[in-house]
C-alpha cells in the first residue's frame, strides 16, 4: 500500500467525505489506480457540482466518498460545496515529499525534486524513475540521469545510452532536446556532457557536439598531425570520447524506431562529413596516416582508392596491403566496402602468384606442369592465379561505383591474360604432345577406377557439375572441411578431348567402348546425351555391385523435392548420378556469360548444402563430386589477333576445337588422336588460349580445348555423417593471459588474449567483443573486436595483443569491475574476469 493510500484511509476513520483538490494535477494520472477499500472515488468538474451535492447529501448518505478535483479549491463565495467541505475533511498531498519518502531519500533532495515537479506529475514516469534509481547510488547525478533516461525512454539509467538516443535523432529538430527543455532539465543535460566530454559552448547544439565527438575520435586514430580545421574541434577528454563513439558505432543490436544505432550513425556521420567538408580537409594528408580511422566513410573511400593505386603503380605484391585489408575487417564501415576490400585482397594475391609463376618458368614435362598447377600440401598451385582472377572479378562485379578500380582491373586483366594464361597455355601446348602418353588418370577411367570401387563398398552419389573447374572445387572442399561431420579428399584427372559436355559426360559413365557416329557419342552403342539415356547405361552396369539399383537425375529436379519425397523416390537406389548445371548454363549464353564467376560461387554453396540433404534424408554418406570439363574465361573483349582463321571442312567446328577423321596440320594449332574412341577421331585445338573464328554465342567463356583450365578436372571424395553441424562444433576458446595481476593502473592499458586451439573440424572461428563493465553493468571502456580464426603452428601465433581505453572517471579500488568476452554471433557472455581498477582521476588522455 502506498503512502498516499495510507493517509487517505486514516482520514476516513472519522469522516465519510474527504475532498482532494489537486491544484497542479500531480495525481490525475493515478487517481483511478488508488486501492481504497469501501471508498468511492468521485471526480468533481466545473459542471457537476450540483449533481455532486445531491449525491452526497440526498441520494447516498451512507457510503464513503473521496471527492477528487483536478484544480484549485475555489473561495467560499464561488464554491457551491463550501458548506459540505466544512463538515467533511480536506486532504492535502505533497507529492514530492511522498516520492522522497518512498525512495527513502532525505529532505535535502526536495529542492532538486521540486525543480522537476512537472516530470513527477505522471505515474508512469515516476514508476520508471524509481526502477532506475533503485539500481544506482542515490546522488544528484544519478537522479538527473534517471530522469533523462526516463524521458529518453531507454531500458537502463545510463547517460551514454541517453546520448546515443539524442545523437541519433534528428539533428535540427531533436525531440529529446525539446522534451528535456519542457521538463526544465536541458541545462543539466549539457552540464553532464561538459563533465564527461569537456564540451563547452555558449550556445550548445547536438550537431556541434556530435561533430566534435567524431573529429576527436578520429584524432585519436590519426597517425599524423591533424588538419588545421580540426584544431578547434578536438575535445580534451579524448579517452571518454573514444569509448563512447566506439560503443555507438558497434551497437548493432540496439534499435530505436526500428533502425539500429549503427544505421543511424552511418547517415548522421555522412551528413557531418559533408557539412564540414572533411574530404577537402584530409586531401593533403598521407593516406597512410588514417589507415586506422573509421569514423567516416570518406576514410574507407580514400584508403581503398590509395591501395588500388599502389597495386597498379608497383605491380608487386604488397604485404602491407594484405595486413590492411585484414585489419579493416573490424572497422565500422567494412560491411559497406567489403567488396572493394576483397577485390583489392584478391588482386594482391593474383599479382603475388603471377610473379611467382614467372620466376618458376622453366622446362617442364607434362606431368610436372600438372603437378605445379594443382594444389600441394605446402603451397598454392598455379591454379591459385585462376582462383584469384575469379575472386577479384566476382567482387569487382558487385562494387556499386567501380570507376576508381578501372586501372587496377585493367592491370589484373593484362597480367592474367598476357603474363599467366597466355604463357601457361603455350607452355602446356608445347609440352603436351600425345594424349595417351600422359601419365595421369584420365576421365574415361573415372567409373572403373573410382565409382565402381566405391559402389562395391558403399551407397554412392556421383554429383557431376557441368564446367566445375578445379579451383572452384578446391574452394568447395574448403567449405566442406569446415564441417566436422565431413571428410574430404581432392584428386584430379585429365578430361577427354574435346573438353566439352558431350564427351565429358559420356566419359564419366560406365562403358566398354565409346564411339562417335553421326555427331553423337555412343556408349556401348547407346546414345548418351540425355539424363534418360544415361540412366539406361547405368542400369546396364548394375552387375558391378550385385545388381543393386542405379539411376540418373537432374539436380534441379531432385533439389526441389521435400524431405519425404526424397526418401520415397530414392530409397531403393545404390548409385545415383546427379547432374548439376549452373556454371555452364550461365557461361554458354552470350547475355549471361559475364556472370560465370557469380555462378561458380553459387555452385559452391548449392552443392555444399545439398551434401547435407543426401546424408540426412537419403542416407548417402559417400559422394563423389566431379565435372565434365573446365573452362577459360576472360573479362575483356577478345582481340582479332586471338582468333585463328579457318578454311577447312571438318566434322565439328567450335571456338576451342575441331573434330575430324584425319590429322590436320593447321598453323597455330595442335592435333591429338583420341585413343578412347573406337572410330578414328582427331581433335584440333588452337595453341594457347586462342579461339577459332566460328559463328555462335559467347566469346569470353569457352571450353573444348586443351588448356589446363579446361582439362584438369577435380574429383572430390566426400564422406559425411548424419546430424547437425552445430552439434559437433564449438567456437574456439579465447582467454585473457595478461595482465596476470588482473589489475588496471592506466586509462589506456594493454591486454593479451590467446586463442587456445587452432580452427579444426570441431572448433569454429569466434568473433568476440571485449569490454569492461562496473558492478551496475555499465560499460566503462571501448569495445575490442577480435576474430579468433587462426590455424597456425605455435601458440604464440594465436595471441592477440590489444589496447583498451577506459572512461576518464573516478574508480574505487574497493569496487568490482569485470572484463567481459562476448560471442558476437549470439551476444552471449562466454568469459568474465574480475578486475581491480586502481586509476587516478585524470583530465583526459593523450594519444
Amino acid at each position: 500500500m502506498t503512502k498516499i493510500e495510507n493517509i487517505i484511509l486514516e482520514l476516513f476513520n472519522h469522516n465519510r467525505i474527504v475532498f482532494f483538490y489537486d491544484t497542479e494535477r500531480q495525481f490525475q494520472e493515478e487517481i483511478d489506480d488508488l486501492n481504497l477499500d469501501n471508498i468511492i472515488i468521485h471526480k468533481l468538474t466545473d459542471s457537476n457540482w450540483f449533481k455532486t451535492k445531491y449525491l452526497l447529501e440526498i441520494e447516498d448518505t451512507i457510503n464513503n466518498y473521496l471527492i477528487y478535483a483536478p484544480f484549485s479549491r475555489p473561495d467560499d463565495k464561488n464554491n457551491n460545496l463550501a458548506d459540505t467541505i466544512y463538515y467533511s475533511k480536506e486532504f492535502h498531498a505533497d507529492r514530492i515529499s511522498m516520492i522522497l519518502e518512498e525512495l527513502k531519500l532525505s529532505n535535502e533532495f526536495k529542492p532538486l525534486f521540486t525543480k522537476y515537479k512537472n516530470f513527477f506529475n505522471a505515474k508512469s514516469r515516476v514508476d520508471k524513475f524509481k526502477e532506475f534509481l533503485e539500481d544506482h547510488e542515490k546522488n544528484e547525478n544519478s537522479i538527473i540521469i534517471s530522469i533523462l533516461s526516463t524521458i529518453a525512454n531507454i531500458s537502463i539509467a545510463n547517460f551514454d545510452e541517453v546520448l546515443k538516443e539524442v545523437l541519433t535523432e534528428d539533428l535540427k529538430n531533436n525531440k529529446y532536446i525539446n522534451n528535456f527543455k519542457n521538463f526544465n532539465i536541458l541545462d543539466e543535460f549539457w552540464r553532464l556532457i561538459q563533465e564527461n566530454y569537456s564540451y563547452i559552448d555558449e550556445n550548445p547544439s547536438v550537431k556541434k557536439f556530435l561533430t566534435k565527438l567524431l573529429i576527436t575520435y578520429s584524432y585519436t586514430q590519426l597517425k599524423s598531425n591533424p588538419p588545421k580545421a580540426w584544431e578547434k574541434l578536438v575535445l580534451s577528454n579524448k579517452g571518454n570520447v573514444k569509448v563512447f563513439i566506439n560503443n555507438l558505432m558497434n551497437n548493432s543490436s540496439r534499435k530505436s524506431r526500428g533502425v539500429t544505432f549503427q544505421e543511424k550513425y552511418d547517415i548522421i556521420s555522412n551528413e557531418i562529413a559533408k557539412e564540414i567538408k572533411l574530404a577537402s580537409q584530409i586531401s593533403k594528408k598521407p593516406v597512410e596516416s588514417f589507415y586506422s580511422c573509421d569514423a567516416f566513410e570518406i576514410f574507407d573511400e580514400k584508403i581503398i582508392e590509395h591501395l588500388a593505386d599502389v597495386l597498379y603503380d608497383t605491380q608487386e605484391y604488397n604485404s602491407e596491403i594484405s595486413q590492411i585489408t585484414n585489419d579493416r575487417v573490424t572497422t565500422h564501415f567494412y560491411k559497406i566496402f567489403e567488396d572493394e576490400y576483397k577485390a583489392i585482397k584478391w588482386a594482391n594475391f593474383l599479382i603475388k602468384n603471377i610473379n611467382l609463376f614467372e620466376n618458376e618458368f622453366e622446362y617442364y614435362t607434362p606431368e610436372n606442369i600438372i603437378k605445379k598447377y594443382v594444389k600441394s600440401e605446402n603451397e598454392h598451385g598455379w591454379f591459385f592465379v585462376d582462383k584469384s582472377y575469379r575472386k577479384f572479378n566476382y567482387y569487382f562485379d558487385m562494387i556499386k561505383n567501380p570507376e576508381k578500380f578501372h586501372d587496377l582491373r585493367q592491370l589484373v586483366e593484362n597480367m592474367y591474360t598476357n603474363t599467366f594464361l597466355s604463357k601457361l597455355s603455350i607452355l602446356w601446348s608445347e609440352n603436351f604432345n600425345e594424349y595417351k602418353s600422359l601419365n595421369h588418370m584420365k576421365q574415361y577411367e573415372f567409373y572403373r577406377k573410382i565409382v565402381r570401387n566405391h559402389c562395391q563398398k558403399h551407397k554412392t552419389v556421383v554429383l557431376i557439375s557441368d564446367a566445375l573447374r578445379y579451383g572452384v572445387c578446391d574452394e568447395l572442399k574448403d567449405e566442406l572441411d569446415s564441417d566436422p561431420r565431413k571428410e574430404t579428399e581432392l584428386e584430379t584427372m585429365i578430361s577427354v578431348l574435346p573438353s566439352n559436355t558431350k564427351f565429358g559426360m559420356g566419359a564419366l559413365l560406365p562403358h566398354n567402348k565409346m564411339e562417335f557416329i553421326d555427331d553423337k557419342l555412343l556408349i556401348d552403342g547407346m546414345p548418351s546425351q540425355s539424363t534418360e539415356n544415361r540412366k539406361k547405361i547405368l542400369e546396364k552396369y548394375e552387375k558391378d555391385f550385385d545388381y543393386k539399383k542405379s539411376t540418373a537425375v537432374k539436380f534441379n529436379e531432385i533439389s526441389k523435392l521435400k524431405k519425404d519425397e526424397l526418401k520415397e523416390q530414392f530409397k531403393e537406389y545404390h548409385l545415383i548420378y546427379i547432374y548439376h548445371n549452373k556454371i555452364d548454363a550461365i557461361g554458354d549464353k552470350l547475355e549471361t556469360e559475364n556472370e560465370v564467376f557469380k555462378a561458380s560461387q553459387e555452385t559452391i554453396f548449392e552443392i555444399k548444402d545439398f551434401i547435407d540433404d543426401l546424408a540426412n534424408y537419403l542416407n548417402f554418406k559417400h559422394v563423389i563430386i566431379t565435372g565434365d570439363h573446365g573452362f577459360i574465361y576472360k573479362k575483356d573483349k577478345i582481340n582479332e589477333s586471338d582468333k585463328v582463321d579457318l578454311n577447312v571442312e571438318v566434322l565439328e567446328k567450335h571456338k576451342r576445337y575441331l573434330l575430324s577423321n584425319e590429322e590436320l596440320y593447321l598453323s597455330g594449332t595442335r592435333t591429338y588422336e583420341l585413343p578412347f574412341i573406337e572410330t578414328n577421331l582427331y581433335v584440333t585445338v588452337p595453341k594457347g588460349a586462342d579461339i577459332f573464328k566460328t559463328p555462335g554465342p559467347g566469346l569470353n567463356y569457352v571450353h573444348g580445348g586443351a588448356s589446363l583450365q579446361e582439362m584438369i578436372v577435380p574429383i572430390l571424395l566426400v564422406k559425411s555423417e548424419k546430424g547437425s553441424k552445430e552439434k559437433n562444433q564449438d567456437p574456439v576458446n579465447l582467454t585473457l593471459i595478461s595482465p596476470i595481476s588482473r589489475k588496471i593502473t592506466n586509462l589506456v592499458s594493454p591486454l593479451t588474449f590467446a586463442q587456445n586451439e587452432n580452427i579444426s573440424d570441431t572448433k569454429t572461428p569466434l568473433e568476440a567483443k571485449i569490454y569492461f563493465i562496473n558492478g551496475f553493468g555499465d560499460k566503462i571502456s571501448n569495445e575490442l573486436i577480435i576474430h579468433a580464426n587462426k590455424n597456425v603452428k605455435s601458440p604464440q601465433e594465436r595471441e592477440f595483443k590489444e589496447k583498451i581505453t577506459f572512461r576518464d572517471m573516478k574508480y574505487d579500488k574497493k569496487d568490482k569491475y569485470y572484463l567481459i568476452i562476448e560471442n558476437m554471433e549470439n551476444d552471449s557472455e562466454i568469459q568474465r574476469y574480475e578486475f581491480i581498477l586502481d586509476l587516478a582521476f585524470a583530465d583526459g588522455i593523450e594519444f
